[in-house]
Protein backbone atom coordinates (compact mmCIF):
# COMPACT_ATOMS: atom_id res chain seq x y z
CA UNK A 1 0.00 0.00 0.00
CA UNK A 2 1.39 3.43 -0.82
CA UNK A 3 1.51 6.30 1.35
CA UNK A 4 -0.95 7.96 -0.87
CA UNK A 5 -3.97 5.08 -0.27
CA UNK A 6 -2.95 5.29 3.44
CA UNK A 7 -3.48 9.40 3.48
CA UNK A 8 -7.28 8.20 1.61
CA UNK A 9 -8.34 5.56 4.48
CA UNK A 10 -7.13 8.13 7.34
CA UNK A 11 -9.07 11.12 5.32
CA UNK A 12 -11.84 8.44 5.29
CA UNK A 13 -11.83 7.75 9.45
CA UNK A 14 -11.57 11.61 10.29
CA UNK A 15 -14.79 12.31 8.25
CA UNK A 16 -16.42 9.26 9.76
CA UNK A 17 -15.28 10.91 13.64
CA UNK A 18 -16.59 14.22 12.32
CA UNK A 19 -19.47 12.85 11.14
CA UNK A 20 -20.60 11.04 14.33
CA UNK A 21 -20.21 13.81 16.65
CA UNK A 22 -22.32 15.82 13.44
CA UNK A 23 -24.97 13.25 13.73
CA UNK A 24 -25.27 13.15 17.50
CA UNK A 25 -25.90 16.81 17.17
CA UNK A 26 -28.46 17.03 14.40
CA UNK A 27 -30.66 14.03 16.28
CA UNK A 28 -30.69 16.16 20.00
CA UNK A 29 -32.18 18.78 17.45
CA UNK A 30 -34.37 16.47 15.84
CA UNK A 31 -35.55 15.05 18.72
CA UNK A 32 -36.43 18.23 20.16
CA UNK A 33 -38.21 19.66 17.30
CA UNK A 34 -40.02 16.43 17.26
CA UNK A 35 -41.00 17.07 20.91
CA UNK A 36 -42.64 20.13 20.12
CA UNK A 37 -44.71 19.09 17.18
CA UNK A 38 -46.41 16.67 19.73
CA UNK A 39 -48.32 19.64 20.64
CA UNK A 40 -49.91 19.98 17.59
CA UNK A 41 -51.98 16.72 19.14
CA UNK A 42 -53.05 18.39 22.13
CA UNK A 43 -56.44 19.91 22.48
CA UNK A 44 -57.48 20.96 26.54
CA UNK A 45 -60.11 19.08 28.26
CA UNK A 46 -61.49 22.28 29.48
CA UNK A 47 -61.60 24.37 25.82
CA UNK A 48 -58.68 26.27 26.37
CA UNK A 49 -56.13 27.62 23.57
CA UNK A 50 -53.27 25.81 25.15
CA UNK A 51 -53.07 24.17 21.77
CA UNK A 52 -53.16 26.86 19.38
CA UNK A 53 -50.45 28.17 21.66
CA UNK A 54 -48.40 25.12 21.10
CA UNK A 55 -48.66 25.14 17.13
CA UNK A 56 -47.87 29.06 17.44
CA UNK A 57 -44.63 28.83 19.47
CA UNK A 58 -43.54 25.56 17.23
CA UNK A 59 -43.66 27.45 14.21
CA UNK A 60 -41.48 30.00 16.02
CA UNK A 61 -39.06 27.11 16.88
CA UNK A 62 -39.27 25.88 12.77
CA UNK A 63 -38.18 29.35 11.80
CA UNK A 64 -35.48 30.13 14.40
CA UNK A 65 -34.48 26.23 12.87
CA UNK A 66 -34.07 27.39 9.58
CA UNK A 67 -30.20 28.94 9.96
CA UNK A 68 -28.45 25.70 9.28
CA UNK A 69 -30.00 22.07 9.86
CA UNK A 70 -30.10 19.72 6.64
CA UNK A 71 -32.86 17.40 6.26
CA UNK A 72 -33.95 14.76 3.91
CA UNK A 73 -36.63 16.30 1.69
CA UNK A 74 -34.78 17.80 -0.81
CA UNK A 75 -34.22 17.35 -4.43
CA UNK A 76 -31.97 14.60 -4.92
CA UNK A 77 -29.98 16.09 -7.68
CA UNK A 78 -28.78 18.75 -5.30
CA UNK A 79 -25.76 19.39 -3.15
CA UNK A 80 -26.70 19.49 0.17
CA UNK A 81 -27.31 22.44 1.58
CA UNK A 82 -29.11 24.60 4.40
CA UNK A 83 -32.52 24.26 4.85
CA UNK A 84 -35.05 24.28 7.22
CA UNK A 85 -36.44 21.48 9.51
CA UNK A 86 -39.62 20.31 7.39
CA UNK A 87 -41.56 17.07 5.91
CA UNK A 88 -39.85 14.01 5.39
CA UNK A 89 -40.84 12.01 2.22
CA UNK A 90 -42.25 8.66 2.49
CA UNK A 91 -39.37 6.91 0.89
CA UNK A 92 -36.57 8.15 2.89
CA UNK A 93 -35.21 6.72 6.37
CA UNK A 94 -37.86 8.92 8.45
CA UNK A 95 -37.70 6.16 10.78
CA UNK A 96 -34.23 5.97 11.31
CA UNK A 97 -32.47 6.63 14.76
CA UNK A 98 -28.62 7.13 14.46
CA UNK A 99 -27.18 4.77 17.03
CA UNK A 100 -29.15 2.26 16.60
CA UNK A 101 -27.06 -1.17 14.88
CA UNK A 102 -27.94 -1.92 11.08
CA UNK A 103 -29.67 -5.87 10.88
CA UNK A 104 -26.46 -6.84 9.36
CA UNK A 105 -24.56 -4.85 12.90
CA UNK A 106 -21.60 -2.46 12.87
CA UNK A 107 -22.33 0.96 12.19
CA UNK A 108 -24.68 3.31 13.19
CA UNK A 109 -27.45 3.76 10.55
CA UNK A 110 -27.69 6.98 9.03
CA UNK A 111 -24.58 9.14 9.28
CA UNK A 112 -25.21 10.89 5.46
CA UNK A 113 -28.53 11.42 6.09
CA UNK A 114 -28.57 12.56 9.34
CA UNK A 115 -27.40 15.95 7.77
CA UNK A 116 -24.47 17.61 9.04
CA UNK A 117 -23.97 20.93 10.19
CA UNK A 118 -24.11 24.03 7.78
CA UNK A 119 -20.73 24.96 6.88
CA UNK A 120 -18.82 22.34 7.90
CA UNK A 121 -19.54 19.28 5.44
CA UNK A 122 -21.23 18.86 2.05
CA UNK A 123 -22.20 15.64 0.94
CA UNK A 124 -24.13 14.33 -2.21
CA UNK A 125 -27.20 12.45 -2.21
CA UNK A 126 -27.05 9.88 -4.08
CA UNK A 127 -29.94 8.24 -5.63
CA UNK A 128 -29.67 4.22 -4.60
CA UNK A 129 -31.12 5.75 -1.32
CA UNK A 130 -34.63 6.08 -3.00
CA UNK A 131 -34.19 1.77 -4.27
CA UNK A 132 -34.72 0.09 -1.12
CA UNK A 133 -33.42 -3.46 -1.48
CA UNK A 134 -36.12 -6.04 -2.57
CA UNK A 135 -33.88 -9.37 -1.96
CA UNK A 136 -35.52 -11.98 -0.11
CA UNK A 137 -33.37 -14.86 2.01
CA UNK A 138 -34.65 -17.35 -0.84
CA UNK A 139 -33.14 -15.23 -3.09
CA UNK A 140 -29.65 -14.65 -1.73
CA UNK A 141 -29.70 -18.57 -1.43
CA UNK A 142 -30.50 -19.64 -4.42
CA UNK A 143 -27.71 -16.96 -6.02
CA UNK A 144 -25.40 -18.17 -3.26
CA UNK A 145 -25.54 -21.62 -5.06
CA UNK A 146 -26.15 -20.74 -8.41
CA UNK A 147 -23.04 -18.55 -8.86
CA UNK A 148 -20.59 -20.72 -6.62
CA UNK A 149 -19.77 -18.56 -3.88
CA UNK A 150 -17.55 -19.99 -0.89
CA UNK A 151 -19.58 -20.91 1.80
CA UNK A 152 -17.39 -18.91 4.06
CA UNK A 153 -18.47 -15.46 2.06
CA UNK A 154 -22.33 -14.41 3.54
CA UNK A 155 -25.29 -12.99 1.65
CA UNK A 156 -27.03 -10.78 4.03
CA UNK A 157 -30.97 -9.21 3.38
CA UNK A 158 -30.70 -5.77 4.24
CA UNK A 159 -32.65 -3.85 6.84
CA UNK A 160 -35.28 -1.52 5.66
CA UNK A 161 -33.06 1.55 6.96
CA UNK A 162 -29.62 -0.07 5.06
CA UNK A 163 -28.60 2.02 2.09
CA UNK A 164 -26.67 0.41 -0.75
CA UNK A 165 -23.68 3.71 -0.81
CA UNK A 166 -23.31 3.26 2.80
CA UNK A 167 -22.67 -0.68 3.89
CA UNK A 168 -22.23 -2.26 8.03
CA UNK A 169 -18.55 -2.46 8.83
CA UNK A 170 -17.02 -5.38 7.12
CA UNK A 171 -19.71 -5.48 4.18
CA UNK A 172 -19.73 -4.73 0.60
CA UNK A 173 -23.34 -4.33 -1.22
CA UNK A 174 -23.84 -5.73 -4.30
CA UNK A 175 -26.56 -6.37 -7.12
CA UNK A 176 -27.68 -9.95 -8.50
CA UNK A 177 -27.13 -8.48 -11.95
CA UNK A 178 -23.28 -7.64 -11.12
CA UNK A 179 -22.84 -11.62 -10.29
CA UNK A 180 -25.33 -12.31 -14.05
CA UNK A 181 -22.75 -10.25 -15.74
CA UNK A 182 -19.75 -12.20 -15.07
CA UNK A 183 -18.55 -10.85 -11.34
CA UNK A 184 -17.43 -13.53 -8.98
CA UNK A 185 -16.57 -13.64 -5.23
CA UNK A 186 -13.75 -13.30 -4.09
CA UNK A 187 -13.19 -10.29 -6.04
CA UNK A 188 -10.02 -11.03 -8.15
CA UNK A 189 -7.12 -8.68 -7.78
CA UNK A 190 -7.24 -7.35 -11.09
CA UNK A 191 -10.85 -6.49 -10.68
CA UNK A 192 -10.26 -4.61 -7.25
CA UNK A 193 -6.94 -2.51 -8.89
CA UNK A 194 -9.55 -1.29 -11.17
CA UNK A 195 -12.13 -0.27 -8.56
CA UNK A 196 -9.74 1.09 -6.51
CA UNK A 197 -8.30 3.20 -9.41
CA UNK A 198 -11.54 4.52 -10.03
CA UNK A 199 -12.31 5.14 -6.78
CA UNK A 200 -15.78 3.53 -7.19
CA UNK A 201 -17.77 0.75 -5.40
CA UNK A 202 -18.91 -2.45 -6.89
CA UNK A 203 -22.30 -1.12 -7.57
CA UNK A 204 -21.52 2.08 -8.67
CA UNK A 205 -20.44 0.39 -11.98
CA UNK A 206 -23.70 -0.36 -14.42
CA UNK A 207 -23.83 -4.39 -15.07
CA UNK A 208 -22.95 -3.86 -19.00
CA UNK A 209 -19.99 -1.80 -17.34
CA UNK A 210 -19.40 -5.05 -15.64
CA UNK A 211 -19.51 -7.33 -18.89
CA UNK A 212 -17.54 -4.80 -20.67
CA UNK A 213 -14.73 -4.52 -17.80
CA UNK A 214 -14.72 -8.42 -17.75
CA UNK A 215 -14.58 -9.06 -21.44
CA UNK A 216 -11.96 -7.06 -21.93
CA UNK A 217 -9.66 -9.01 -19.49
CA UNK A 218 -10.50 -12.18 -20.81
CA UNK A 219 -9.91 -11.18 -24.71
CA UNK A 220 -6.54 -9.56 -23.20
CA UNK A 221 -6.03 -13.27 -21.64
CA UNK A 222 -7.12 -15.02 -24.65
CA UNK A 223 -4.89 -13.36 -27.23
CA UNK A 224 -2.18 -13.95 -25.26
CA UNK A 225 -0.98 -10.11 -24.57
CA UNK A 226 -0.22 -8.85 -20.90
CA UNK A 227 -2.64 -7.94 -18.76
CA UNK A 228 -4.11 -4.60 -19.41
CA UNK A 229 -3.89 -1.32 -17.29
CA UNK A 230 -6.39 0.92 -16.01
CA UNK A 231 -5.05 3.65 -18.17
CA UNK A 232 -5.17 1.15 -21.45
CA UNK A 233 -8.98 0.70 -20.43
CA UNK A 234 -9.35 4.51 -20.09
CA UNK A 235 -7.53 4.72 -23.48
CA UNK A 236 -10.81 3.25 -25.04
CA UNK A 237 -13.68 4.02 -22.91
CA UNK A 238 -14.72 6.79 -20.65
CA UNK A 239 -17.76 6.83 -18.17
CA UNK A 240 -20.82 8.30 -18.12
CA UNK A 241 -23.22 8.84 -15.58
CA UNK A 242 -26.62 7.06 -15.06
CA UNK A 243 -28.20 10.81 -14.21
CA UNK A 244 -27.16 13.79 -12.04
CA UNK A 245 -26.32 12.41 -8.66
CA UNK A 246 -27.34 8.87 -9.32
CA UNK A 247 -24.31 7.38 -8.09
CA UNK A 248 -23.70 4.75 -11.12
CA UNK A 249 -21.91 4.63 -14.53
CA UNK A 250 -21.75 3.18 -17.42
CA UNK A 251 -18.84 2.38 -19.48
CA UNK A 252 -19.13 3.95 -23.29
CA UNK A 253 -16.43 3.49 -26.16
CA UNK A 254 -14.63 6.60 -26.74
CA UNK A 255 -15.32 8.02 -30.73
CA UNK A 256 -12.76 7.46 -33.20
CA UNK A 257 -11.31 4.93 -31.45
CA UNK A 258 -12.16 2.11 -33.26
CA UNK A 259 -15.24 0.53 -31.82
CA UNK A 260 -15.45 -1.29 -28.48
CA UNK A 261 -14.01 -4.84 -28.50
CA UNK A 262 -16.31 -6.08 -26.36
CA UNK A 263 -19.65 -6.38 -28.59
CA UNK A 264 -23.59 -6.91 -28.31
CA UNK A 265 -23.91 -6.66 -24.54
CA UNK A 266 -27.79 -6.56 -23.14
CA UNK A 267 -29.54 -3.16 -24.67
CA UNK A 268 -31.33 -2.66 -21.53
CA UNK A 269 -31.73 -3.99 -18.08
CA UNK A 270 -34.38 -3.61 -16.64
CA UNK A 271 -35.35 -3.28 -12.36
CA UNK A 272 -32.00 -4.10 -11.29
CA UNK A 273 -31.03 -1.49 -8.90
CA UNK A 274 -33.16 -2.27 -6.10
CA UNK A 275 -31.52 -6.44 -6.18
CA UNK A 276 -28.86 -5.59 -4.21
CA UNK A 277 -27.83 -7.21 -1.20
CA UNK A 278 -24.68 -6.81 1.46
CA UNK A 279 -21.85 -9.56 1.38
CA UNK A 280 -19.99 -10.37 4.54
CA UNK A 281 -16.81 -12.61 5.13
CA UNK A 282 -13.57 -12.91 3.23
CA UNK A 283 -15.09 -11.60 0.08
CA UNK A 284 -11.36 -9.53 -0.63
CA UNK A 285 -9.03 -12.45 0.14
CA UNK A 286 -8.49 -14.96 -2.35
CA UNK A 287 -5.04 -17.89 -1.95
CA UNK A 288 -4.28 -15.93 -5.75
CA UNK A 289 -3.32 -12.83 -4.19
CA UNK A 290 0.76 -11.68 -5.11
CA UNK A 291 1.98 -8.90 -3.48
CA UNK A 292 0.68 -5.75 -1.03
CA UNK A 293 -3.58 -6.14 -0.60
CA UNK A 294 -5.61 -3.97 -2.63
CA UNK A 295 -8.73 -2.67 -0.95
CA UNK A 296 -11.67 -1.41 -2.79
CA UNK A 297 -14.55 1.50 -2.11
CA UNK A 298 -17.09 0.13 -0.03
CA UNK A 299 -19.03 3.73 -0.05
CA UNK A 300 -20.03 5.27 -2.92
CA UNK A 301 -17.57 8.53 -4.16
CA UNK A 302 -17.21 10.53 -7.33
CA UNK A 303 -15.79 8.46 -10.00
CA UNK A 304 -12.01 9.65 -10.19
CA UNK A 305 -11.68 9.34 -14.41
CA UNK A 306 -8.20 10.35 -15.92
CA UNK A 307 -8.45 10.01 -20.39
CA UNK A 308 -5.48 8.51 -21.62
CA UNK A 309 -3.98 8.48 -24.77
CA UNK A 310 -3.70 5.14 -26.31
CA UNK A 311 0.07 3.88 -26.74
CA UNK A 312 0.89 2.51 -30.75
CA UNK A 313 1.33 -1.18 -28.75
CA UNK A 314 -1.97 -0.83 -27.39
CA UNK A 315 -3.69 0.51 -30.55
CA UNK A 316 -2.42 -2.61 -32.70
CA UNK A 317 -3.48 -5.14 -29.66
CA UNK A 318 -6.81 -3.70 -30.19
CA UNK A 319 -6.91 -3.58 -34.18
CA UNK A 320 -6.05 -7.53 -34.23
CA UNK A 321 -8.90 -8.05 -31.82
CA UNK A 322 -11.21 -6.14 -33.29
CA UNK A 323 -10.50 -8.35 -36.61
CA UNK A 324 -12.15 -11.42 -35.23
CA UNK A 325 -15.80 -11.92 -35.79
CA UNK A 326 -17.87 -9.89 -33.59
CA UNK A 327 -19.95 -13.08 -32.41
CA UNK A 328 -16.90 -14.06 -30.25
CA UNK A 329 -16.54 -11.51 -29.08
CA UNK A 330 -20.36 -11.04 -27.80
CA UNK A 331 -20.31 -10.60 -23.84
CA UNK A 332 -22.23 -13.49 -23.79
CA UNK A 333 -19.63 -15.75 -25.53
CA UNK A 334 -16.71 -14.60 -24.17
CA UNK A 335 -17.84 -14.67 -20.28
CA UNK A 336 -18.19 -18.31 -19.04
CA UNK A 337 -17.09 -19.48 -16.33
CA UNK A 338 -14.30 -21.46 -18.15
CA UNK A 339 -13.17 -18.14 -19.72
CA UNK A 340 -13.40 -16.41 -16.29
CA UNK A 341 -11.17 -19.53 -14.39
CA UNK A 342 -8.49 -19.04 -17.52
CA UNK A 343 -8.47 -15.28 -17.29
CA UNK A 344 -7.81 -15.53 -13.54
CA UNK A 345 -10.84 -13.89 -12.21
CA UNK A 346 -12.50 -16.74 -10.66
CA UNK A 347 -10.78 -16.85 -7.06
CA UNK A 348 -10.97 -18.94 -4.06
CA UNK A 349 -10.81 -18.17 -0.62
CA UNK A 350 -8.51 -20.03 2.12
CA UNK A 351 -7.95 -20.37 5.96
CA UNK A 352 -4.40 -20.66 5.41
CA UNK A 353 -4.69 -17.60 3.20
CA UNK A 354 -5.02 -14.89 5.80
CA UNK A 355 -4.57 -11.23 5.42
CA UNK A 356 -2.49 -9.11 7.56
CA UNK A 357 -3.75 -7.16 10.31
CA UNK A 358 -3.28 -3.91 8.79
CA UNK A 359 -5.24 -5.90 5.73
CA UNK A 360 -7.76 -6.49 8.21
CA UNK A 361 -8.41 -3.25 9.57
CA UNK A 362 -8.46 -1.55 6.43
CA UNK A 363 -10.93 -3.88 4.93
CA UNK A 364 -13.67 -2.16 7.77
CA UNK A 365 -12.89 1.73 7.17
Amino acid sequence: MTLAELNWYLHDVRTELNMCRDSWETWRNISSASSVRMCHSIISEDGSDSGREAMSWDRGQEEESSSGRLVEGIDNDEVLSPAPLKSVPPTSRSAHKPGVSRAAGGRPLGRREMEVEAGQRTAPVWKCRFFPSEVNEKQLADWHRMYSVPPEIEFIVPGPNDRADDPPLGCVALNQAVLAAGLRLPFPRIVRKFLREWGIAPTQLCPNGWRILLGFLILWDQFGFPRPSVGEFNSLYSFKSDGRRSGWWYASVKPRTGGSVVTQTPDSIKNWKQFWFFVRGPWQFSVNDTGPHVNIPVRYHELRYTSHEPAPEFVERARQIRAVDESFRSSSALITEENLASARLLSTTSSDSRPSKLAKILNFI
